[in-house]
């Protein structure tokens, strides 16, 4: 039974059984009526309790009828017209009433009705046709009543200054009023309801037109004035937008939004009318679409429930308001906005910033029914031109919804679109939305709606989002590209609802303008100290990648903004995008001198290149979207792109530039696939500029940098794949050999002097130190000259703007004299080929900085020097038909140096002196001898080990480089006395290297050498060493006499 209307019929019996007991019942509540109306407080405050707990809840229908209509006499008042109702409402509306009578009458007040017009049981009599007749004309009176009080209690106060407190203190009998509200209104709808013999079902109000629901028989119903009805459900909206809906009280919120609910089913006319007030509450925007969502707002509220209701009566306020077709072909306009206006103006701000943020997955869920309830009410944006704009910012809410982190959104969203996009027809409602399914229907839904949600995205990046909003932004911008990717419709074959049609055109589609923008955005976003939203623009620039439609158009725009520098970088991209013509070319390089900006670039191009390979690598899945963009032309485009010297600069200047090159070089060398294209294209891969030359050359930049720049083992690893993949070796010496004739002159195009921190110069030191010596020693002409003209530092070398100080000319000096040294002692470098510049290198470059300066950096380019010369005399620098005239210059260098303060120098230093004395054409004559046999003497007490061991070899070569009769004398004698010494010292290598020596001596003058050794022989430590040299000059004297006999 329903509404307290439909009552079972009782016979006469039954009505002469129940008379007296309803006589009493009738007896005791007029008693209790006239206490209630007392001007005693406390006779009326028992009065309000004893209904509350006796007579309310053994009330019937037809009794609570009666009082209600005032049929039950009041022995205290003069006017029988007077019912129970009004007297409960005459007490909630006296503000001298104590609260505790105010707070009894609202819950007495509630009960009441809720047996007036709620279910009744059925022992209730009475007739159905009369019970129903009065219900109806009860129901619309009492309605109109209790709307007037109910504006009234939550009316403003006006002596305060205040707007926002209502006239009841109360916040108990506020929620009590606005539950009685939210019921009486709920007796309507049941009420309309029985009397159309119709079951109430729950259903959305945006499931139909909000205009069908004026034509309910609501009026005839309850018998009142559509005027009447309309005045008082606007007193009610006007106490919810100012008063009831600000209530601190969340409970009384809530309650609010089941309210409007209800109005917008009953009264949409009237809910519309004042849409805009309803909505200020709910949302927080008070003036336009710009303003920031008050914090107060029912969107923004703690409590997720809350926020949840809120979100559904925003809902059901905008089902009242027609869309802008329906007002355009309507000569009656509409009082209140259009469904379009508000939605810009008063909700969608809210909803972007904030609605789609919540952490509660309740909130998203029911945003994403109202936006796809109110995308069903717009219909398709294609055929009306007019809400593109608002559809793109609906479609960007369900993209977002798609990449939420809730399974249970994205699938809601998903269906949402997939629906929106196939018109919500029956088939589309039938249909399962696999992921397939759903890009292959909404692609051409999307694509068409690109253009305005990019520019909504682009908008919103200049308005400074938060952190949280730049990342749903680019989450639905990556969404947005992997829909709008052209579906390959051929492969959809189990698939009968694909539009093959929309499918065809959207492969032909190029979104030029639009991946412009796009791109700009992802350099403007990879560019934040965020990590979530550079992460986020990485992954929307892998989704860029694999969508035809956009790569190529972002290539377009990116590639020219390596190529040279127009404006500071400090000029804001997006900014400049916004007002620009982007097909200028002064424009797409207007903002390359930005570090930063390259580095996003390089960063955005190689996630890029990396999802098209993920895409398009696994050859035993075919791929369902058409994706070709990645050619090898387009490769040696952007391979040649990275060489560029803006590149080359921004990369020694940023770290972050640095490593995005790295991840650029990577991602290309790692394409196995690709790189066998490019090779079937282009056989000759040495040939400058091509896609493999370029990866070399910037993975050589690479490991030029900064080692704390970290990027030296990824651009070595690079390398060393770039040999699998070409050489099937990861030999990095096998990569260069190939590529050195090529890069070498690349590096030196300008012919000037380098300055320590130019990128060619380090560039150039890595191809060195890593190359092989056979490729330098083919290529030894362009080494030897790029290293001469860093030697000799001729002014007229220097470039625009170059002053070398002295300590510059050192760096420079000490940084070829290295590179010099390591050329020379690589392993396989051909002796021949370094022939032909011995003598110029020995002339202008290694004895020229042998000669003694005072200073740290001079002692360390002697070191040097040193170095260099041991390793050219060890790699056999000179020839074997050398010159005694032409090697005096070299001794006289050594023997300045072989005191040198540094010991490094001096044990180099005597190391040289043995090749040269080994390669000497003839012998030493007199005056060389007495000049160096001093020197080499006091090296032999040198503090260093290694000295001491290298002058005894020297000591070694010397005395074999001369006759014998040349050391006769001094010479021989202080040379035999030093090395007597050393063969008695602790250390027993060098005591065999000193008698090695003295063993050569013995060819000199074994006489003097015997002599002293039995001098001295008594005073070493062990006999052993002086034995053995006594014995071995006793043989050496055998044996000439021997000699001489025959």
């Amino acid at each position: 039974l329903y509404y307290g209307v439909v009552c079972r019929q009782t016979d006469e019996q039954d009505d002469r059984r129940i008379g007296p007991q309803r006589n009493q019942r009738e007896s005791d509540w007029s008693t209790c009526l006239n206490d209630v109306t007392s001007s005693n407080r406390f006779t009326r405050t028992n009065a309000l309790k004893r209904l509350e707990r006796s007579l309310i809840p053994e009330l019937d229908v037809r009794l609570s009828l009666e009082l209600l209509d005032g049929s039950v006499p009041l022995d205290t008042t003069d006017n029988g017209d007077v019912n129970f109702g009004s007297i409960l409402l005459g007490i909630l509306a006296d503000d001298t009433c104590a609260e505790l009578c105010r707070e009894k009458s609202a819950i007495v007040l509630r009960d009441f009705l809720a047996v007036c017009f709620g279910p009744a049981e059925s022992s209730q009599e009475g007739s159905v046709a009369e019970l129903l007749e009065r219900s109806r004309r009860l129901l619309g009176e009492f309605y109109i009543k209790f709307s007037h009080m109910f504006h009234g209690r939550f009316s403003c106060h006006t002596n305060k200054g205040s707007g926002t407190t209502p006239k009841e203190g109360s916040e108990e009998i506020r929620l009590l009023l606005t539950q009685i509200a939210s019921n009486v209104l709920g007796y309507i709808q049941q009420l309309v309801a029985t009397v159309n013999n119709v079951t109430t079902q729950s259903h959305h109000p945006m499931e139909g037109p909000a205009t069908n629901l004026e034509g309910s028989p609501i009026t005839s119903v309850l018998g009142v004035s559509r005027h009447a009805l309309t005045e008082a459900s606007s007193l009610l909206c006007q106490s919810l937008a100012i008063s009831a809906l600000r209530d601190p009280y969340p409970d009384l919120k809530r309650e609010c939004c089941v309210m409007i609910e209800k109005l917008s089913m009953l009264f949409p006319w009237t809910v519309r009318m004042h849409a805009e007030a309803l909505l200020r509450p709910m949302t927080g925007i008070t003036s336009d679409s710009s303003s920031s969502s008050s914090r107060d707002c029912l969107m923004r509220h703690k409590h997720s429930k809350t926020r949840c209701l809120g979100l559904q009566a925003t809902t059901h306020i905008l089902s009242c308001c027609p869309s802008d077709e329906c007002v355009d072909s309507n000569s009656k306009g509409s009082s209140g906005g259009t469904l379009e206006h508000l939605l810009h103006s008063r909700v969608l701000s809210c909803w972007e910033e904030y609605t789609i943020l919540d952490s509660a997955v309740s909130v998203r869920l029911d945003l994403v029914k109202a936006v796809g309830m109110i995308a069903r009410r717009i219909g398709n944006p294609k055929m009306r031109h007019n809400n593109s704009k608002l559809a793109s910012r609906l479609v960007l809410l369900l993209l977002v919804g798609m990449s939420d982190d809730s399974k249970d959104v994205q699938d809601l969203s998903s269906t949402w679109m997939f629906h929106w996009a196939n018109g919500f027809g029956e088939e589309s409602l039938n249909t399962k939305t696999t992921q397939d399914c759903l890009s292959s229907h909404v692609s051409g839904f999307t694509s068409s709606l690109v253009p305005l949600m990019v520019n909504t995205i682009q908008h919103d990046v200049l308005a400074n989002w938060s952190v949280e909003r730049s990342v749903t932004g680019l989450n639905a911008l990556r969404m947005a590209l992997t829909l709008t990717r052209p579906y390959r419709c051929e492969l959809d074959g189990e698939n009968d609802f694909a539009e093959k049609e929309t499918s065809s055109k959207t492969r032909t589609l190029h979104f030029k303008d639009d991946a412009r923008t796009v791109a700009a955005i992802l350099l403007e976003c990879t560019q934040s100290n965020e990590s979530a939203i550079t992460n986020a623009a990485f992954a929307c620039a892998e989704a860029l990648g694999e969508n035809d439609n956009f790569a190529v158009g972002a290539l377009d725009f990116m590639l020219p903004m390596l190529a040279e520098s127009k404006l500071d970088g400090s000029s804001s991209l997006i900014a400049s995008v916004s007002h620009m013509d982007l097909e200028d070319e002064a424009g797409n390089a207007l903002f390359s001198s930005s570090p930063q900006m390259i580095g996003a670039a390089l960063s955005v191009m190689a996630c890029m290149i990396k999802s098209y390979l993920a895409l398009t690598r696994d050859g035993d899945t075919p791929c369902r979207y058409e994706i070709s963009w990645c050619s090898s032309k387009v490769l040696s485009e952007i391979s040649n792109a990275l060489t560029t010297d803006l590149v080359i600069q921004s990369v020694f200047s940023s770290q972050v530039v640095a490593w995005a090159l790295m991840d650029m070089c990577s991602a290309i060398v790692n394409s196995g696939q690709v790189f066998h294209l490019v090779q079937m294209e282009s056989p000759e891969i040495e040939k400058p500029h091509s896609i493999h030359w370029c990866i070399v050359l910037c993975c050589i930049h690479l490991m030029g940098l900064n080692r704390e720049f970290g990027v030296y083992q990824g651009a070595v690893g690079a390398l060393e794949s770039l040999g699998n993949i070409l050489y099937a070796s990861n030999d990095i010496e096998k990569v260069l050999h190939v590529y050195f004739p090529t890069i070498l002159p690349y590096l030196d195009q300008s012919t000037v002097v380098w300055n320590m921190k130019e990128p060619q110069l380090c560039a150039f030191e890595v191809l060195l130190r890593h190359s092989g010596g056979s490729t330098l020693g083919y290529n030894f002409d362009v080494v030897f000259r790029i290293l001469e003209r860093q030697m000799v530092l001729e002014p007229s070398k220097f470039g625009v703007g170059q002053e070398w100080t002295d300590d510059a000319r050192y760096s420079m000096k000490i940084w070829a004299m290295a590179l010099f040294e390591t050329v020379i002692s690589k392993t396989g470098f051909p002796t021949d080929l370094l022939h032909p510049y011995t003598q110029k290198l020995l002339d202008s470059i290694v004895l020229p900085n042998l000669i003694w300066k005072p200073g740290t950096m001079a002692s360390a380019l002697r070191k040097l020097s040193a170095a260099t010369l041991f390793s050219l005399l060890r790699a056999g620098g000179l020839m074997t038909d050398i010159s005694l005239e032409a090697v005096q210059p070299i001794l006289l260098t050594l023997k300045q140096n072989i005191l040198d303060d540094d010991g490094t120098t001096r044990e180099l230093v005597c190391l040289s002196l043995v090749v040269v004395f080994d390669l000497l054409p003839e012998p030493l004559g007199a005056d060389e001898v007495n000049t160096l046999y001093p020197d080499l003497i006091k090296c032999l007490d040198d503090d260093k080990y290694s000295v001491r061991f290298a002058a005894m070899n020297a000591t070694k070569a010397f005395l074999k480089a001369a006759k014998p009769c040349t050391f006769q004398g001094t010479p021989i004698e202080y040379i035999v006395d030093a090395l007597l010494v050393h063969m008695d010292d602790p250390d027993h290598q060098c005591q065999t290297c000193a008698f090695d020596t003295l063993t050569v001596a013995l060819c000199i003058d074994s006489n003097l050498v015997v002599e002293k050794t039995q001098a001295v022989r008594s005073l070493h430590r062990t006999r052993e060493f002086c034995d053995a040299l006594l014995t071995r000059a006793e043989g050496k004297r055998l044996e000439i006499e021997t000699t001489n006999a025959k």
